[in-house]
């Protein structure tokens, strides 16, 4: 049991570092041992799994909303774009409950 601890234990992130691997891993490749972090983390951490599920959901419909709506991400979004973001959200969570 020692021996697997000293094997895992530089492979272990805390739920900060999770957050910030997750976000990164949007616009970049974040490298194979992190992303061996990540899964280990999210393996044993729900919230986090979930926070990963909800990071992939949001940057899928940012992206949708570029290709039909000319929408770039880095662009002020206007009323009518913000309304049409909310209804995606609001779909997909009353999906998932």
């Amino acid at each position: 049991m020692k021996l697997l601890i000293l094997i895992l234990k530089p492979l272990l992130i805390q739920c900060r570092q999770a957050s910030e691997l997750m976000s990164k891993e949007i616009d970049t490749s974040i490298g194979f041992s992190n992303k061996v972090r990540l899964a280990l983390h999210n393996a044993m951490c729900l919230p986090c799994a979930y926070l990963r599920k909800q990071y992939r959901f949001i940057d899928s419909v940012l992206r949708r909303m570029e290709t039909m709506h000319q929408v770039h991400v880095h662009e002020h979004l206007d009323n009518e774009k913000k309304v049409l973001l909310k209804k995606q959200l609001r779909e997909f969570f009353e999906k998932e409950h």
